[in-house]
C-alpha cells in the first residue's frame, strides 16, 4: 500500500509542473462592476460624470452652469479597474452613508452621487457640501471641506478614466 503522504506530494508536485500550481496561486482577474455611476457637479466650477455603459465606461465632463465641454469612451485595463477596487477599500467607501448634509444650509459648493455595485458590493452615497469623515466615513466631516477620504474617492475615479486631479 503507498502512503498518503506520499500520493499527496506526488499530487502537488504534478500541479505545479502542469501549471496548475499557478492558477491556485493568481489572484482572480479584476472584474468591471455590475453599476457604476458617479457625478460630481462643482457648482462654480467644471463636473463629471462617469457612468457604465455595456464593456467601457463614457465619461463626460461640463463647463460652470452644466454646458457640455466633452464625452469620451474609456476602456479602463485590468490594472486600473485593481486599483480602483483597492483604493475603495481603503477608504472604506463601503460604510459610507446614504447621505452626507452639512450642518447649515450653505449656497454653492459640490454636488456628488456615486453608485457602484461590483465584487459582492454595493453603494449609494451622494452629499452635498458635505462628505465622509475621515475618521468615520458614517459621519460627515466639517461643512464644505474636502476630506481626504472624499479627496481619494475623487482621484481614484480620475485616475480610472485617465484623467489626473488638478488640486
Amino acid at each position: 500500500m503507498i502512503p498518503p503522504r506520499f500520493i499527496s506530494s506526488i499530487l502537488i508536485a504534478l500541479a505545479l509542473t502542469t501549471g496548475c500550481g499557478k492558477l491556485a496561486a493568481q489572484a482572480p482577474a479584476p472584474a468591471m462592476p455590475a453599476k457604476f455611476q458617479v457625478d460630481i457637479d462643482a457648482i462654480a466650477g467644471t463636473g463629471f460624470t462617469v457612468a457604465l455603459e455595456g464593456d467601457h465606461l463614457v465619461y463626460t465632463t461640463f463647463k460652470s452652469g452644466k454646458r457640455l465641454n466633452k464625452v469620451r469612451k474609456v476602456q479602463p485595463t485590468a490594472e486600473q479597474w485593481q486599483t480602483f477596487w483597492n483604493e475603495m477599500n481603503a477608504i472604506d467607501i463601503w460604510h459610507w452613508s446614504a447621505k452626507y448634509a452639512p450642518s447649515a444650509a450653505v449656497e454653492g459648493g459640490t454636488q456628488w452621487d456615486a453608485t457602484i455595485e461590483g465584487g459582492g458590493h454595493s453603494i449609494k452615497s451622494e452629499g452635498g457640501n458635505a462628505y465622509p469623515s475621515d475618521e468615520d466615513p458614517a459621519k460627515s466631516g466639517p461643512d464644505k471641506q474636502f476630506t481626504k477620504r472624499y479627496i481619494k474617492f475623487y482621484n481614484a475615479v480620475l485616475h480610472l478614466v485617465g484623467e489626473t486631479s488638478s488640486d
